[in-house]
Protein backbone atom coordinates (compact mmCIF):
# COMPACT_ATOMS: atom_id res chain seq x y z
CA UNK A 1 0.00 0.00 0.00
CA UNK A 2 1.14 3.52 -0.57
CA UNK A 3 0.68 6.48 1.77
CA UNK A 4 -2.93 6.79 0.57
CA UNK A 5 -3.83 3.23 1.56
CA UNK A 6 -3.40 1.81 -1.94
CA UNK A 7 -1.49 -1.36 -2.64
CA UNK A 8 1.80 -1.06 -4.46
CA UNK A 9 1.19 -2.37 -7.96
CA UNK A 10 3.26 -5.14 -9.46
CA UNK A 11 4.69 -2.70 -12.03
CA UNK A 12 5.79 -0.31 -9.28
CA UNK A 13 7.21 -3.22 -7.27
CA UNK A 14 9.36 -4.38 -10.17
CA UNK A 15 10.41 -0.83 -10.98
CA UNK A 16 11.56 -0.35 -7.38
CA UNK A 17 13.40 -3.65 -7.32
CA UNK A 18 15.10 -3.05 -10.67
CA UNK A 19 17.86 -1.15 -8.86
CA UNK A 20 20.19 -3.28 -6.75
CA UNK A 21 20.77 -0.26 -4.52
CA UNK A 22 17.04 0.04 -3.80
CA UNK A 23 16.87 -3.72 -3.18
CA UNK A 24 19.61 -3.36 -0.59
CA UNK A 25 17.93 -0.33 1.00
CA UNK A 26 14.67 -2.25 1.33
CA UNK A 27 16.40 -5.32 2.75
CA UNK A 28 18.28 -3.22 5.26
CA UNK A 29 15.20 -1.27 6.32
CA UNK A 30 13.05 -4.38 6.71
CA UNK A 31 15.67 -5.71 9.17
CA UNK A 32 15.72 -2.40 11.06
CA UNK A 33 12.21 -1.22 11.88
CA UNK A 34 13.39 2.03 13.45
CA UNK A 35 14.22 5.28 11.77
CA UNK A 36 17.65 5.11 10.13
CA UNK A 37 20.02 7.99 9.48
CA UNK A 38 20.95 8.51 5.86
CA UNK A 39 24.65 8.31 6.78
CA UNK A 40 24.17 4.90 8.43
CA UNK A 41 22.46 3.60 5.31
CA UNK A 42 25.23 5.06 3.15
CA UNK A 43 27.91 3.49 5.35
CA UNK A 44 26.27 0.08 4.94
CA UNK A 45 26.10 0.50 1.17
CA UNK A 46 29.74 1.62 1.00
CA UNK A 47 30.74 -1.55 2.83
CA UNK A 48 28.51 -3.88 0.81
CA UNK A 49 29.26 -2.42 -2.58
CA UNK A 50 32.92 -2.06 -1.67
CA UNK A 51 32.66 1.56 -2.75
CA UNK A 52 35.85 3.58 -2.30
CA UNK A 53 35.48 5.99 0.59
CA UNK A 54 36.07 8.97 -1.68
CA UNK A 55 32.90 7.99 -3.60
CA UNK A 56 30.77 8.07 -0.43
CA UNK A 57 29.43 11.56 -1.11
CA UNK A 58 28.30 10.54 -4.58
CA UNK A 59 26.51 7.56 -3.06
CA UNK A 60 24.82 9.77 -0.44
CA UNK A 61 23.74 12.13 -3.22
CA UNK A 62 22.18 9.29 -5.21
CA UNK A 63 20.34 8.07 -2.11
CA UNK A 64 19.11 11.56 -1.25
CA UNK A 65 18.05 12.66 -4.74
CA UNK A 66 17.10 9.42 -6.51
CA UNK A 67 16.53 6.25 -4.54
CA UNK A 68 14.92 7.41 -1.29
CA UNK A 69 12.48 9.83 -2.98
CA UNK A 70 11.43 7.06 -5.40
CA UNK A 71 10.83 4.65 -2.51
CA UNK A 72 8.95 7.35 -0.60
CA UNK A 73 6.78 8.22 -3.62
CA UNK A 74 5.72 4.58 -3.80
CA UNK A 75 4.78 4.56 -0.10
CA UNK A 76 7.21 1.87 1.09
CA UNK A 77 9.37 4.27 3.12
CA UNK A 78 9.05 7.68 4.68
CA UNK A 79 11.97 9.94 3.89
CA UNK A 80 12.67 13.07 5.92
CA UNK A 81 15.16 14.93 3.71
CA UNK A 82 15.72 17.87 6.07
CA UNK A 83 16.59 15.53 8.93
CA UNK A 84 18.31 13.04 6.61
CA UNK A 85 16.24 10.18 8.07
CA UNK A 86 14.39 7.27 6.52
CA UNK A 87 12.01 4.71 7.99
CA UNK A 88 10.24 1.72 6.51
CA UNK A 89 6.47 1.65 6.13
CA UNK A 90 4.40 -1.47 6.70
CA UNK A 91 3.90 -1.69 2.93
CA UNK A 92 7.58 -2.58 2.53
CA UNK A 93 6.80 -6.01 4.00
CA UNK A 94 4.73 -6.83 0.91
CA UNK A 95 7.95 -6.66 -1.11
CA UNK A 96 9.74 -9.29 1.00
CA UNK A 97 8.93 -12.28 -1.25
CA UNK A 98 10.27 -10.39 -4.27
CA UNK A 99 13.32 -9.25 -2.32
CA UNK A 100 14.05 -12.87 -1.40
CA UNK A 101 14.00 -13.87 -5.06
CA UNK A 102 16.18 -10.92 -5.99
CA UNK A 103 18.62 -11.74 -3.17
CA UNK A 104 19.24 -15.14 -4.70
CA UNK A 105 20.05 -13.50 -8.01
CA UNK A 106 22.24 -10.83 -6.38
CA UNK A 107 24.28 -13.54 -4.65
CA UNK A 108 24.61 -15.60 -7.82
CA UNK A 109 25.76 -12.59 -9.83
CA UNK A 110 28.11 -11.48 -7.02
CA UNK A 111 26.60 -7.99 -6.86
CA UNK A 112 27.40 -7.54 -3.16
CA UNK A 113 30.18 -8.51 -0.83
CA UNK A 114 29.70 -11.74 1.11
CA UNK A 115 27.44 -11.18 4.11
CA UNK A 116 25.53 -8.28 2.56
CA UNK A 117 23.00 -10.27 0.57
CA UNK A 118 20.46 -10.13 3.37
CA UNK A 119 20.79 -6.40 3.78
CA UNK A 120 22.42 -6.76 7.15
CA UNK A 121 26.11 -6.44 6.78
Amino acid sequence: MDSHGNEVSLDVTFDLLRSRRRRYILRYLTHHSDTIELQELADQLVACEETPLDDRERLVTSLYHVHLPKLADSGVVTFYPEQRLVEPEATADALLPYLALAANDDVQTDEFSPGCESGVG
